[in-house]
């Protein structure tokens, strides 16, 4: 699946959180694309901070995150 947010070079904010919890509500599971890999920890720790969500994975410039719910989900399954 293609990313369906995209996080630029200054980084997460409170649009990107925004953003991820329309797009969260809407799916559950949405990955998210970052400019630089060596910003997307910071950004990640940011969205989570704002309750956009949970960070499940990160490879290179990309990271999953889901609801809470979704969460679970996965995890009883």
């Amino acid at each position: 699946p293609k990313p369906l947010l995209r996080v630029g070079k200054a980084g997460a904010g409170e649009t990107h959180a925004n953003s991820l919890r329309e797009l969260l509500a809407a799916h559950g599971l949405v990955k998210v694309r970052f400019s630089r890999p060596e910003g997307a920890d910071a950004a990640c720790a940011s969205l989570a901070a704002a309750g956009a969500g949970v960070p499940l994975m990160q490879r290179g410039k990309e990271v999953l995150f889901a609801t809470d719910a979704a969460l679970s989900d996965l995890e009883s399954n």
